[in-house]
């Protein structure tokens, strides 16, 4: 619990002061830093919590519908944050290696067009459980998972 309102309140923070200082120049890395925060901000508004209701309740409380919701969004939240650490280490790979040769390879039109396919290569595996190409459920320990 201490890691969800903290999650909750560091993202939170961090997401308040990019959008604070949105007039002055951001760089490219910062999108990143944002998107990622939006996304575990939002991974530990909704589902982490509900994870913490069942919990306490020893089952799950919200019907095979709330069980679909919630590893739906544990498994789209996960798998964007996974996706931008990636970028994040693919781009630094390339500034290291190829800092010789070529200026930065964090532009703002390339960070951009990375989040926005992380986020919709995020969807559309997360989605197709949903759509009938494997499914989610509630396992033996009323959890959700990927079957």
């Amino acid at each position: 619990m201490l890691v969800c309102v903290l999650g909750i309140i560091f993202n939170g923070a961090v997401i308040f002061t990019i959008y604070r200082n949105v007039h002055r120049r951001i760089s490219a890395p910062t999108y990143l830093i944002l998107s990622i925060a939006v996304s575990d901000f939002l991974s530990c508004a909704i589902p982490v919590p509900l994870s913490i209701v069942r919990h306490f309740q020893k089952e799950w409380p919200f019907g095979l519908a709330g069980c679909q919701a919630h590893a739906f969004m544990i498994f789209l939240l996960a798998l964007v944050s996974i996706t931008h650490l990636v970028a994040i280490s693919v781009g630094k790979y390339l500034t290291i290696t190829r800092s010789l040769t070529k200026g930065s390879y964090f532009n703002k039109k390339k960070v951009v067009l990375t989040l926005l396919g992380s986020w919709i290569y995020s969807f559309i595996f997360s989605v197709a459980p949903l759509l009938g190409w494997s499914r989610y459920g509630c396992g033996g320990s009323q959890c959700y998972l990927l079957c």
